[in-house]
C-alpha cells in the first residue's frame, strides 16, 4: 500500500506504525484497541524508561489542512481515556504505581512519507 487513502485504513496503519515505534523504543505492548463502556484505548503499553503503564491515543491524518492530529485530543477525550484505563486495570487485576497518557500523532502522505510525534504525559 503505497498511498493511504481510506480513513479506516489510515487509522489501522497509524496504530501499526505507532506500535512498531514504541516497541523499537523498548516498550512492551500489553493491549490494542481495548474497549469497554467508557471508551477505547488504542495502545496500552509498558514504558521501561518511565517504569509506567501508558495509554496511548494514536491520531493519524493525511494532511494538516484541518489542524495537527494531536489537536483532536480534547479534555473530554482525556477524561474518557482515564476512565477506560482504570477499567482496563480493574479487568486485568493490575495495579500501576505510575500511569501516563501519551499521544502519538502521525501526518501521513504515504507509508514512506510521514511524520511521527510522540507527546509524553499529556495528562
Amino acid at each position: 500500500m503505497e498511498h493511504v487513502n481510506d480513513s479506516q485504513a489510515i487509522g489501522v496503519w497509524g496504530e501499526e506504525t505507532a506500535s512498531r515505534y514504541l516497541q523499537s523504543h523498548g516498550w512492551t505492548i500489553l493491549d490494542r484497541n481495548w474497549r469497554c463502556a467508557s471508551g477505547e484505548i488504542d495502545i496500552l503499553g509498558f514504558d521501561p524508561h518511565r517504569d509506567a503503564l501508558v495509554a496511548v491515543e494514536v491520531k493519524t491524518r493525511r494532511s494538516q489542512r484541518f489542524g495537527i492530529p494531536e489537536e483532536s485530543v480534547t479534555e473530554e477525550k482525556i477524561t474518557k481515556i482515564r476512565k477506560t484505563f482504570t477499567a482496563w486495570l480493574y479487568s486485568h487485576h493490575r495495579r500501576a504505581s505510575t500511569m501516563a497518557i501519551d499521544v502519538i500523532a502521525l501526518t501521513c502522505h504515504s507509508v514512506d512519507d510521514f511524520r511521527l510525534r510522540h507527546l509524553k504525559g499529556i495528562s
